[in-house]
């Protein structure tokens, strides 16, 4: 059986996070699979991981710019 993303734990963690209109940062997950999002006043600013790095350079070499 496959969990839903709406029904996960960092899902759930997240929008508690928004609904109470934190400030700060939400780590989900460890390692190369974790996912930092950025809050301010309950919105979401940002989000970054540990592959962003790799993707961009994917998608430039992707697109011919490197």
């Amino acid at each position: 059986m496959i969990r839903s993303a709406q029904s996960s734990a960092a899902t759930k963690s997240l929008r508690r996070q928004v609904d109470n209109q934190s400030t700060g940062r939400v780590v989900v997950g460890a390692g190369a699979a974790s996912i930092t999002v950025y809050l301010m006043q309950g919105n979401v600013i940002a989000a970054e991981s540990p592959n962003d790095a790799r993707m961009y350079a994917h998608l430039l070499l992707r697109q011919g710019a490197i």
